[in-house]
């Protein structure tokens, strides 16, 4: 019997009631410590697959309110099983993952290269790793035919309609919900905050500093550890 089993069934064999039992495994999930067998990457991920069918099974019985919040619940999963991937460094490194530090782990995993790495894991959830050394994080979003026109990375609110950023976010990731016209390309950016200071913006295709002439309010650009971040852009198919 799988090791997610038994646990499972030894709760229940002990009178624990269902939520209780629901806490134990999002536990789990987060890395708290169990005893062996229970303490593996790889029980972890069973885990996650065993409430990853639970949540078909009940989006196939009606029991969510609305597709949006299937939706949630599938990405939160989907986040938590790449959160676990990469912690234990599975898939690194590979064709497209460099290892720029040269340490044995690629970029994609690697927390202290100096690279800010961005990911969507679906289309409206902007990701990014938490490299060593930063309290906090600004995620800056822009247009990338004005950054082309002006040469503007950190573009102002309002400016045009795909400009904003996240200031300051102490989690690694943002629900980019804002508005999109078929055609357009948005790119993102991520920096680091450390004492009040934030880290580059990276460098462009030319190995030039990026400058960060919107910074986020409450950092001084530039000045912290140095911290490169590689951006990703996302172009919108939605209807005009």
């Amino acid at each position: 019997m799988p090791a997610s089993h038994k646990e499972l069934l030894f709760l229940q064999e002990q009178g624990v009631p269902v939520k209780k039992r629901a806490e134990v495994l999002g536990k789990r999930l987060q890395g708290a410590p169990a005893a062996p067998p229970f303490d593996s990457v790889q029980y972890r991920l069973k885990l996650l697959g065993y409430l990853e069918k639970m949540l078909d099974q009940a989006e196939q019985r009606g029991h969510f309110c609305s597709d949006e919040a299937f939706a949630a619940a599938q990405s939160d999963l989907q986040s938590r099983r790449a959160e676990i991937e990469m912690a234990a460094g599975i898939g690194c490194p590979d064709p497209w993952n460099p290892d720029s530090d040269g340490d044995g782990v690629g970029d994609h995993c690697d927390e202290d290269d100096g690279w800010i790495l961005v990911v969507f894991t679906d289309a409206r959830r902007v990701e990014w790793q938490q490299e060593a050394g930063f309290d906090t994080w600004n995620c800056y979003r822009g247009d990338l035919d004005a950054l082309r026109a002006s040469g503007v990375y950190t573009q102002e609110r309002g400016s045009n309609d795909l400009a904003e950023r996240w200031c300051q976010q102490s989690q690694t990731w943002v629900v980019d919900s804002g508005p999109e016209q078929s055609g357009e390309v948005a790119f993102y950016l991520v920096t680091g905050n450390a004492g009040g200071e934030e880290s580059s913006l990276g460098e462009n295709s030319e190995g030039q500093p990026r400058p960060n002439a919107g910074a986020c309010p409450q950092a001084r650009s530039g000045r912290s550890r140095q911290s490169r971040s590689r951006g990703r852009s996302w172009q919108s198919d939605s209807p005009g």
